[in-house]
């Protein structure tokens, strides 16, 4: 993924394998990171789990389908 963001300070770390570590203090990502990109590397398992019940009801329900509670 790339990723292009807004900042206040950044820290980087060489990795032995070759990669780089950042780490980001005050990152904005508003309008940087599209919904397609972080949708591409997650499970819907996993975005699911991050989601509120009451944001996944609503869109259930603006879809035609009827959500109760067992």
């Amino acid at each position: 993924m790339d990723i292009k963001i807004e900042c206040d300070s950044f820290q980087c770390e060489a990795r032995g394998n070759g990669d780089v570590e950042l780490i980001i203090s005050g990152a904005n990502l508003d309008g940087f990171v599209g919904a397609d990109e972080i949708v591409s590397e997650y499970s819907a398992d996993t975005l699911l789990d991050e989601m509120d019940n009451e944001d996944i009801i609503k869109h259930l329900e603006s879809q035609g389908y009827t959500v109760t509670e067992d």
